[in-house]
């Protein structure tokens, strides 16, 4: 397989995490296994390579990373914004066919529904490259996790700033050029930003995986 044919997995992973307390992707879920670490597990099951965006500092998480075989990736302008990290991946693998987004803090994903999104890419793969469309997750109509940009919206992704991620570009893009992909799994709208969104009636990783 070619670099321009690979579906590159981007695990945007250098936030602060501030208001949960600081090291919260080392945070362990109810089966014992890091948010961080279950998140990046999920997206590498559909990627050809999974790049972990994250902090310089962060060595432990670093370690984890490196322990499963994904490329690690220290964003040292990780405090400008979620935008510089994004923009990190993506100039570490500039000739991917596709980059398919995930956060680091949003471990509670079912794999069916990074299946769906692969499957979806995978179908754009067969179509002209300038006809190729922004896809993203949605769960009745409201937009999620995991979201997947072809390459010729590099220039694009590399022209942002600031702490928006991807969502310009989706809100800019014409309609016949998104692809909505309903999805019937409120983890790809959940993510942790404090302890208290680890609620016990949310399934554990280990649940969420055999499902």
């Amino acid at each position: 397989m070619t670099s321009q044919s690979k579906v590159i997995g981007l695990l945007l992973a250098a936030g602060q995490g501030s208001r949960f307390g600081g090291d919260k992707l080392l945070h362990p879920l109810r089966d014992g296994t890091p948010i961080g670490l279950q998140a990046a597990r999920n997206l590498a099951a559909q990627v050809d390579e999974l790049i972990c965006v994250v902090r310089p500092s962060d060595h432990a998480l670093q370690a984890l990373f490196n322990a499963e075989g994904f490329t690690v990736l220290p964003n040292p302008e990780h405090l400008t914004g979620l935008s510089s990290s994004l923009k990190a991946g993506v100039a570490f693998r500039p000739d991917a066919a596709y980059w398919l987004i995930g956060l680091g803090d949003m471990p509670f994903i079912q794999p069916a529904s990074y299946l769906a999104v692969r499957h979806a890419l995978n179908q754009e793969l067969t179509q002209a490259v300038d006809e190729q469309r922004l896809l993203r997750t949605c769960v009745n109509n409201h937009h999620g996790h995991p979201c997947a940009l072809p390459q010729r919206c590099r220039a694009e992704l590399m022209s942002l700033s600031g702490d928006s991620g991807a969502a310009r570009l989706f809100k800019q893009a014409k309609q016949n050029t998104v692809q909505l992909i309903g999805i019937d799994d409120h983890g790809v709208l959940q993510d942790i930003d404090q302890a208290c969104d680890l609620i016990p009636t949310l399934p554990s990783a280990a649940t969420a995986n055999t499902q």
